[in-house]
């Protein structure tokens, strides 16, 4: 099992969450109305920088790792301007 974190414009959100919800049994977390700064700028929720961020936490199978990899890459290559990131830990076991 890995860990992956995907970090997002928030209007990212709703596509990510349907493509996820098209893999079937792919339980998720998601953080909504982050604050921060990526490789796209800054996204602080004020007056200057208005956007937030949204964080996506999944434990997912090796099987499906792929298909999401498949699915960040066509949305960073339809909206490339947007900040999206990925991030995996591999080897995960489950606490309890």
């Amino acid at each position: 099992m890995n860990r992956l974190e995907i970090f997002a414009n928030q209007a990212l959100s709703d596509i990510i969450e349907r493509e996820l919800n098209s893999l079937h049994e792919q339980n998720y977390t998601i953080l909504r109305e982050c604050a921060g700064k990526g490789n796209k700028g800054f996204a602080l929720g004020n007056d200057v920088w208005p956007e937030h961020n949204v964080i996506f936490i999944i434990y997912v199978k090796d099987i499906n790792l792929l298909s999401i990899k498949d699915i960040l890459s066509k949305l960073k290559e339809k909206f490339p301007i947007i900040g999206l990131s990925g991030f995996i830990t591999e080897n995960c076991k489950e606490f309890i």
